[in-house]
Formats: structure tokens, C-alpha cells, sequence
């Protein structure tokens, strides 16, 4: 079997200002190949072979812009940012719809897949055994985005005032309460998972079916090609400009500093893994069917599941080295750090 979708929506933009949703879609492939086998009369095998390509996409309506009009320093965030890709900025001020979607997603997701089994009829019993395997690569194509924030505050008639003020006079005075400005690395992540199972489907009478099965599973952990991911180290010891310990304030006693991180493939972490894989999951399965009449069908089950990362969408797409917001924010009383403009400010809020 292969099946081939290619679902897409168009740009959402009314007003023709390259502010709205860009478009957006995906391509899907699916693909399976299979074979049953039947040994005699109690005993058959059954193997499959299956792929999945899964690309989504969404992009940002005023890709292209040239930033440099805005101002020169929107020029150099322009230059600075991945592909040197200009944007029209997003807008949040408080209490108006207004500003640039910035709404943007590339992912490219590539499964093949492995399972077979074997089911052999022994008087009532039916035993069936099998194993599983999967791999996962995942891609993200870079990003960047950027943004600036306004809230009433500054426009307010005192600091301690939430009654006055205007979020669109704030911004027209050419401050923020913050700007922001996001970046996503190209990564490349991938895993494999795989499994071992055998279940036994015990009739005793024509209406009680008991079913009991065990299954092992390795889950697996995200690895990236080229070792762009970190893991978290607890129990480091870790130094902060001349300190390596505290004093415990009740007992006295001399506490080190630990808790820090590791790159990937690095001396700190020799791994290729984001996390230590797991070799003891078992999952145990139990049902149990009972036709209390030729309508009525009784049924009861229990089982465990140990998941794959994947789908909590962990990995190294969300990990702070591939992917960082920079933030700049304003606060009363204290020297402007971003304007509308970009500019580092030198006179207080109130001035």
C-alpha cells in the first residue's frame, strides 16, 4: 500500500500588508509491504515493512522584508539573524489586535519501521510472539523571529497606577515594556525504539477468553547528527567565580556547588545520547472476555505502556542551544534597555 497526502491552506492577509497568516500544509507518504505466511493448519508468520515521510510547513507572511527600512538597527538584526532573512516585526500591545503574525514551522519527519510475528494454536491456547523496530529522524529547519511587547505602564500617571495609562501610547512614545528576539537552530535529531512481546489467548469455555502477555520494550533515547544537544548533570561539581561551596546555616557543615550541563560527544559526556537508555521495562498485559449472553460480551483489561520520546516532542529541537530567546526589558526608574527603535536608552522611564 502507498498513500501520498498534500493538504495545504493558502495565506490569510485581507488587507494586503504582509501581516497575516502565511500559508501553510504539509506532505505526507505513507508507504507498507507485507507478507503472511501460513506454515499448516495452527501456525502462521507475518512480517511488515513500512515507511512515513511527514513534512510540515508554515511560513511567515512577510519573509523578504528589508528590516533596514525600519531603522539601522533593524538593518543589523537582519544581517545577524540565520539566512540574513528580514521580517516585518510582531506586535503586542495590550488591549489591540494589531501587529505581524509570526507564525512559522518546518519539520521533516522520516519513520521506517520493522515488525513481524508468529501465531501458533495449541488446543485453546493461542500463543502469538513478535518484535517490533522503529527509527525516527526528526529535522527542524532554523527560525527566527523577533518582537516587541507594550503595556499601559508607561503612560500611566504614577508607578503604582493600573487604572490609567495606554498600551498604544506607550508604544507610539517609542517604549516597550520588552522586545524579543528568538532563534532556532537547523538540527537534526533520531532515535530508535524497539520491542519484544508474547501474549497467550486462553479459551477455557465458549464464553471465558483470558488473555495474558508480556511485552519489552526500549523506548529509546534522541540522539542529533552532529551532537548539537546537552544533558543535564546534578550531582557536577560546579565552581562560580571562586566558590565551590556553601555552609550549611544549621548544620554547619561545608556543602559543594553542584548541578551544570554537558554537551553532547563532549569530555564532560562522552554519550550521543540525551538520556541513558532503559533496559527493564517490562509490561506486563491481561484481559478477560466472558458472553454473559449471545448481546452481552463482558470485557475487562489491564496493561502498562512505556512511550518513545517522540511523542512528547522532547529531544534536541527544544534544548537551550538549539533554540534561545534574547530579552530586553524596561523597567520604572531605570535607564530604557530597548526602545521601538531598538536603540539602548540612557534617561529614565519618567524622563
Amino acid at each position: 500500500r502507498y498513500t501520498y497526502w498534500n493538504p495545504h491552506n493558502g495565506s490569510s492577509d485581507p488587507t494586503g500588508t504582509k501581516t497575516g497568516l502565511g500559508p501553510t500544509g504539509n506532505y505526507t507518504q505513507e508507504a507498507v509491504i507485507g507478507d503472511s505466511h501460513t506454515f499448516n493448519a495452527s501456525t502462521v508468520a507475518d512480517i511488515h515493512f513500512s515507511y512515513l515521510e511527514n513534512y510540515n510547513f508554515q511560513d511567515i507572511l512577510s519573509n523578504g522584508y528589508d528590516m533596514s527600512s525600519l531603522g539601522s538597527a533593524y538593518g543589523t538584526i537582519q544581517s545577524e539573524s540565520e539566512n540574513k532573512r528580514g521580517i516585518l516585526p510582531a506586535l503586542s500591545v495590550q488591549g489591540y489586535g494589531i501587529g505581524a503574525a509570526q507564525s512559522t514551522l518546518y519539520w521533516n519527519n522520516n519513520v521506517w519501521g520493522i515488525n513481524g510475528g508468529l501465531t501458533k494454536i495449541l488446543g485453546r491456547h493461542t500463543i502469538k510472539t513478535g518484535a517490533e523496530w522503529r527509527q525516527l529522524l526528526w529535522e527542524a529547519y532554523g527560525y527566527w523571529t523577533y518582537g516587541l511587547n507594550a503595556t499601559p505602564f508607561y503612560t500611566a500617571s504614577s508607578e503604582t497606577d493600573t487604572k490609567t495609562g495606554n498600551a498604544l501610547a506607550s508604544f507610539l512614545m517609542g517604549i516597550p515594556s520588552s522586545t524579543v528576539g528568538s532563534y532556532g537552530a537547523t538540527e537534526h535529531a533520531y532515535l530508535h525504539d524497539y520491542a519484544l512481546y508474547v501474549a497467550d489467548t486462553y479459551q477455557p469455555t465458549k464464553k471465558l477468553t483470558v488473555t495474558l502477555g508480556l511485552r519489552w520494550t526500549q523506548p529509546g533515547a534522541f540522539s542529533e547528527e552532529h551532537n548539537q544537544d546537552s544533558v543535564l548533570q546534578p550531582n557536577a561539581a560546579v565552581t562560580i567565580g571562586t566558590v565551590s561551596s556553601y555552609t550549611n546555616p544549621v548544620s554547619g557543615a561545608t556543602v559543594p556547588l553542584t548541578g551544570g550541563t554537558a554537551l553532547l560527544a563532549s569530555s564532560k559526556y562522552p554519550g550521543t545520547r540525551d538520556e541513558l537508555l532503559h533496559w527493564h521495562l517490562f509490561a506486563p498485559r491481561a484481559g478477560l472476555d466472558y458472553q454473559i449472553t449471545p448481546q452481552t460480551v463482558f470485557r475487562l483489561g489491564y496493561g502498562i505502556s512505556y512511550l518513545p520520546p517522540d511523542l512528547a516532542q522532547e529531544g534536541p529541537q527544544l534544548n537551550p542551544i538549539n533554540r534561545a530567546n534574547t530579552t530586553y526589558t524596561n523597567q520604572w526608574g531605570h535607564p530604557l534597555v530597548a526602545t521601538v527603535d531598538n536603540q539602548i536608552g540612557r534617561a529614565s522611564c519618567r524622563e
